[in-house]
């Protein structure tokens, strides 16, 4: 067979085309060495199938959002016995162990009647819930049918048939005119006196509170780019210029500095246990760039994942990452990004690993179609489990860490006597190869959390904050120049705080921007009195003041 198999000259999906390169490869070669051709050929198009279908499978898995690394709990499960199965295989003449009930370290499964929610009936939908705004609409009997055609009397109401619709009133924009007063004595006694302009960001600006807050809503909350903001405003009626636009939304983020400074050094405080640092690309426009556009970081810092740092660089020098934590001391989570070994180079920051970067790693060997990588996901599986067991029980640090201590112990021991069993077939350069040497690498650092119950089992945490960032890049694409991405910046942090505070956003916004715009802010009376604590006192004042109100109500 010195000839090249021909089997790519033709759409093998056609048979038409088929039958007649099998029927000339026969003439040309009989039946025995046909066959043989033919079963190389088969064995070429398979491995070619697992090559496109696992490049496939590793390209949407890349484009799907949230949960994109989840496998089901019992494809993990059989694949951490398989794993432990290949660990504790038998010597020749050895019996194998006893299977159990259940593998180490796996919480049972909850019987049917507790997890089989109730069947809903077709054509019943659920009541829209009590806490929803709602508006009586009255609808009457039309005036045709509202006497009785055998009496003539009117008829009486009898009652209600009350049905619920969900509804939306569009947004109005509209021009606030203010009408200051102007006061004089009739004599002339004293100076004319006018009442005090209402309070705006920047003096003079014709952009409103409510229009800052928009601008701000949807360029971070649900990443809308400006141009789109400016068409929307030209629906409701007011044609407002994309540039003026972009100028409030500036201003409006200007503001927020001293916020964002006051959080930036809450998140670094001394008093923080532990940091999780990160970093993604933002594209900013730069003339003196030989393309025109600079490739510039973002880098966040969450503090005890209470307090969101972000941070804007034009590259990706390890400085950055060490200005971001500055002298803190503690335990820093990351990942295995070689900037950050300067910090841990110092002796007095501890490095904790990312499971979740592990993992990543024999995902992808896994959609590359190896079968053992779903060995090593089955054993990180069960350090996963144990963790949604804590979060179940609502379990305490030290609880935590005792169960970790039971569980997740055994399991990375198992992982490690794992790897040692399978490197030596494993070649370096594979994907599988690559993961274990990521493992080897980082040994120390993915132990870590098993000494302490307040660390986490990965850095998720920051990639978190960092996907609002991910998203709003594929709308808005760049920043105009590197002070839009220091702006940027301090939205970031004051936006992503107040979400891990347990708040919406806007709403810490609304309160926030009044008093902003009321008086010149220092650092310090800033950290004092507009961070999103002092807006939970705000709230938690406004529920008693309304609570003394309904009491003190007549009846």
């Amino acid at each position: 067979m010195s000839d090249p198999l021909p089997f790519r000259q033709f759409d093998a999906t056609d048979p038409h085309a088929l039958r007649a390169w099998m029927a000339d490869l026969r003439s040309r070669r009989g039946d025995d060495d046909a066959f043989e051709v033919v079963a190389e050929a088969i064995g070429g198009l398979g491995r070619e199938y697992q090559r496109v279908a696992a490049a496939l499978a590793a390209r949407s898995r890349g484009h799907r959002q949230g949960g994109s690394e989840a496998y089901g709990r019992q494809e993990t499960i059989a694949w951490a016995e398989l794993a432990e199965e290949r660990v504790s295989e038998p010597k020749p003449g050895e019996a194998a162990p006893a299977e159990t009930a259940d593998a180490p370290g796996e919480p049972t499964e909850p019987s049917d009647e507790a997890t089989e929610p109730e069947p809903r009936r077709r054509g019943h939908r659920r009541a829209f819930p009590a806490s929803w705004p709602r508006v009586e609409m009255p609808l009457s009997v039309d005036a045709a049918h509202r006497v009785c055609p055998t009496c003539g009397q009117d008829k009486v109401c009898i009652g209600h048939v009350q049905s619920e619709v969900l509804a939306i009133e569009p947004a109005r924009i509209y021009v606030l005119q203010y009408q200051r007063e102007k006061l004089a004595c009739p004599d002339e006694h004293d100076g004319v006196v006018t009442a005090p302009a209402a309070p705006r960001l920047v003096e003079q600006s014709a952009c409103d509170l409510s229009i800052s807050l928009d601008l701000l809503d949807r360029k971070l909350v649900v990443y809308t780019p400006i141009y789109r903001v400016q068409q929307i405003y030209a629906r409701l009626g007011v044609p407002v210029a994309e540039a003026t636009l972009d100028r409030w939304y500036a201003d409006a983020l200007g503001a927020l500095g001293v916020v964002a400074r006051a959080i930036r050094a809450a998140a670094t405080a001394p008093e923080r246990f532990r940091l999780n640092i990160d970093d993604t690309t933002i594209p900013i426009l730069d003339r003196d760039a030989p393309t025109g556009l600079l490739v510039g970081h973002l880098w966040l810092v969450v503090g005890d994942g209470r307090f969101v740092a972000a941070r804007a660089s034009r590259d990706w020098k390890k400085e950055h990452a060490v200005a971001a934590v500055g002298d803190w001391r503690g335990y820093l989570q990351a990942d295995a990004y070689a900037g950050f070994d300067c910090i841990f180079k110092k002796g007095h920051v501890v490095e904790v690993g990312c499971w979740a970067h592990a993992r990543r790693y024999f995902v992808k060997a896994k959609d590359r179609g190896d079968k053992l990588a779903e060995e090593a996901l089955g054993l990180i599986g069960r350090l996963y489990a144990t963790e949604q067991e804590a979060d179940r029980l609502g379990l305490a640090p030290e609880e935590r860490l005792a169960l970790r201590q039971e569980r997740s112990r055994r399991a990375i021991d198992l992982l490690w006597a794992w790897t040692r069993k399978v490197g030596a077939k494993v070649r370096p350069k594979s994907p599988l190869g690559k993961a274990l040497r990521y493992l080897a690498n980082q040994r120390a650092a993915l132990e870590r959390f098993l000494e302490d119950g307040r660390l986490p089992i990965d850095n998720t945490g920051v990639e978190r904050e960092m996907k609002p960032i991910i998203l709003g890049r594929k709308n808005w694409l760049f920043a105009g120049n590197f002070h839009a991405a220091e702006l940027l910046a301090d939205g970031v942090t004051v936006i992503a705080t107040a979400r891990l505070h347990g708040f919406d956003p806007v709403a810490y916004l609304r309160w926030l921007l009044p008093q902003l715009a009321r008086r010149e802010w220092s650092d310090v009376a800033a950290a004092a009195q507009l961070m999103p604590a002092n807006f939970e006192e705000f709230l938690r004042r406004q529920q008693s003041e309304a609570g003394e109100s309904t009491d003190h109500a007549p009846p």
